[in-house]
């Protein structure tokens, strides 16, 4: 399915509101975040990296995509694992979260 602009409309309650949620991955040597929010038909995926810097300290979303079928937690750490180069150990892995991950409401 392709993104609409529409679809980059919902970025922010994605984030905010994630049905499920994993904080903390390791890719590459650096700290990324999935966020998925599922509505009826569509399933919607937004990763972001984490920039720790000096001089930057801020999220930079890098992946955003949608599919037709829900997921479960299983299955979304599947597709995070796919590229057998992110590393979840010390990951948090939130479901219906309801707020911000992390601050579980």
């Amino acid at each position: 399915m392709s993104i609409t602009d529409k679809d980059f409309e919902k970025i922010p309650e994605i984030v905010r509101k994630p049905d499920l949620a994993i904080i903390g991955t390791i890719r590459k040597g650096e700290l990324r975040n999935v966020y998925v929010k599922m509505e009826p038909g569509v399933t919607y995926l937004y990763f972001d990296k984490v920039l720790n810097s000096n001089r930057n300290k801020a999220l930079r979303g890098s992946t955003f995509y949608k599919i037709v079928k829900p997921l479960d937690m299983e299955n979304l750490e599947k597709i995070v694992k796919m590229n057998g180069i992110s590393d979840l150990s010390r990951a948090k892995k939130i479901i219906a979260a309801g707020g911000h991950p992390g601050d579980e409401a």
